[in-house]
């Protein structure tokens, strides 16, 4: 919204480019109706232009919860690189997984008047609705809400990845399989994908859903930390569990630490498998058995899905899935 239409229903076009650029001097009841109309209408100053855009900024704006986490990291890492190669800047932001603090990030990147904004998940729903429509936004591995007018999703699928797991456990003979889940979604594990899918897998295996084996942490510490109190505490209850399905490796090192603790083998005793194939998997002993999701192609049709967007491209596809593949390695072959 320019400022000229602001002002059509506020004040002056002067008193709004003043109010909307710090200068000048506006009484603060005006000042207020300015920036309500102008919130409300998703107008976001220039800051470095002092007027609205008119040519591109070739910036991008990439925000992740967690960049400690080795799969997000990767994926940003090479993102950036893709969007370098195409003459793009990048402003990597790490929310730590705070509501807030991303609302402020995108506030921000939207005064710098970036051309693009990509989402690498997130803890909660991103809703669209609330991005200006406008500016090309690419959402990888995170549920969303509402609409926007030039938005892609990139991922995989991420039902049928849990489901082909807990298949590759049963397969190996696993009847008591558990999931394990640490994340701080405020929404429930039963809603998602994943435990969909590791749902399915039970079921056209003929064997029965018990819930007791069905743990979920809230990322209240280190997801390996958490996953492992998980797990002990289901050995300690003197659950009886044969195989698990940790979402993340880092969650599945914690279910590792938390079966070797109670003396049991990883790989015999007890399957594990976890998910996003990171350098660890192969590092940790016993070598952990996962899913390679494709990082490179989730970051390359990411970063051309937001160029073709900031070049004014019309997708036929709001939706890219990319394909991801199970890796066994010692902790569901054994010795």
């Amino acid at each position: 919204m320019a400022p000229a239409t602001v002002a059509q229903a506020t004040a002056s076009k002067a008193t709004v480019s003043n109010v909307l650029n710090g200068t000048g001097r506006v009484g603060e009841e005006t000042r207020q109706r300015v920036l309500q109309i102008a919130e409300r209408e998703g107008y976001v100053a220039n800051f470095a232009a002092k007027s609205l855009r008119a040519a591109e900024t070739r910036t991008v704006g990439i925000v992740t919860p967690d960049i400690s986490n080795v799969f997000f990291s990767s994926i940003v890492m090479r993102l950036e690189r893709e969007l370098y190669n195409a003459g793009y800047a990048s402003f990597a932001c790490d929310t730590e997984n705070d509501p807030q603090r991303e609302a402020s990030y995108i506030k921000s990147m939207l005064h710098k008047q970036v051309d693009g904004l990509v989402f690498v998940n997130g803890k909660r729903r991103l809703d669209l609705s609330a991005l200006p429509t406008k500016v090309p936004t690419v959402v990888l591995d995170r549920i969303t809400t509402g609409t926007h007018e030039r938005f892609v999703s990139v991922d995989n699928d991420v039902r049928q990845m849990t489901h082909d797991m807990t298949k590759t456990l049963l397969d190996r003979g696993c009847t008591r399989v558990a999931l394990v889940a640490v994340s701080a979604s405020s929404h429930p594990l039963s809603e998602s994908s994943r435990y969909l899918g590791y749902v399915e897998a039970l079921a056209e295996a003929g064997v029965r859903l018990d819930q007791n084996l069905v743990l979920r942490g809230m990322h209240s510490r280190p997801s390996n930390i958490e996953a492992a109190e998980l797990v002990s505490g289901l050995l300690e209850r003197g659950g009886s569990v044969d195989g698990i399905v940790a979402i993340g490796d880092r969650v599945a090192i914690g279910a590792v630490k938390a079966i070797e603790a109670h003396g049991l083998n990883v790989g015999s005793d007890v399957l594990v498998i976890g998910c996003d194939d990171t350098p660890i998997a192969r590092l940790f002993t016993p070598t952990l058995s996962s899913v390679n999701r494709n990082v490179d192609k989730l970051a390359s049709r990411a970063a051309e899905a937001l160029i073709a967007l900031m070049n004014g491209e019309v997708l036929e596809q709001a939706q890219i899935i990319v394909d991801r593949q199970v890796v066994e390695r010692t902790s569901t072959l054994g010795q």
